[in-house]
């Protein structure tokens, strides 16, 4: 389907017993009560299980990246999030497709996420497993700039940032200065009839500053899933860039 119709739709974008018989002289004795019948103790109410935390993602969940440095004062970006848990997206349209499998159509998922801000001091970040420096994250100077490059990105995902649309690699845009800056983003997922929903979707990218106090970052990987599709990715994976 052509960039042109997908474009387009994104910017359109829970008792009693008896006695003996009479003998004659003798008079009838007095009627014999039965001892009331024992009740049996109610039985022990069983305590009712536990309710597991429920699996499924919330629509409205927001999930940021924190961005810091590898050290006190200098050294590398970096981005601290839980990147083993992959972003759910969830269904939010059906363009030129029929019925609820959106037959010969594309379905596009989205959700709000993921955001981007600076990690503040005193806060702990989230992981960055794998990257060498997950055990501490260092608030950056004031005044620093801060932009995101795409490095490989699955085709039929983008990421926009205040309005700011990235689907290919090497697209980047400015996300902004410490120490306040909160960048939104907005992810969405274009399938196409043939597309399976159980995929694993994924975007690299580094963060980058013109800086001379800190290095570009690492690449780090974010991984996403339908919704319906399920809530987990397989370790092992090659990157798909778009075409």
């Amino acid at each position: 389907m052509n960039r042109i119709l997908l474009g387009a739709a994104l910017l359109a974008a829970i008792g009693i017993g008896c006695g003996d018989d009479d003998d004659g002289d003798t008079p009838p004795p007095t009627a014999t009560v039965a001892p009331t019948a024992t009740i049996a103790p109610t039985a022990t109410a069983v305590p009712s299980a536990t309710a597991e935390p429920s699996a499924t993602p919330a629509e409205d969940e927001h999930r940021e990246v924190e961005i810091a440095s590898t050290e006190d004062g200098g050294g590398a970006l970096a981005a601290g999030f839980d990147y083993e848990r992959p972003i759910s997206l969830f269904f939010n349209s059906c363009i030129g497709g029929e019925g609820d499998e959106c037959s010969g159509g594309i379905r596009l998922y989205s959700a709000p996420n993921p955001g981007f801000v600076p990690h503040a001091h005193g806060h702990e970040a989230a992981g960055v497993s794998g990257t060498g420096h997950e055990d501490e994250l260092f608030e950056l100077a004031d005044d620093t700039a801060i932009s995101i490059e795409i490095i490989a990105i699955t085709a039929g995902l983008s990421l926009t940032i205040d309005g700011e649309r990235l689907d290919e690699p090497g697209q980047s845009t400015a996300l902004g200065t410490t120490p306040d800056f909160h960048a939104d983003g907005e992810t969405f997922l274009a399938l196409e009839d043939d597309d399976s929903i159980e995929g694993d979707f994924h975007l690299s990218f580094r963060l980058i500053t013109d800086s001379a106090t800190y290095d570009d970052s690492d690449e780090y990987e974010i991984h996403f899933v339908t919704a319906e599709g399920g809530h987990g990715h397989e370790d092992d994976h090659e990157h798909e860039d778009a075409e």
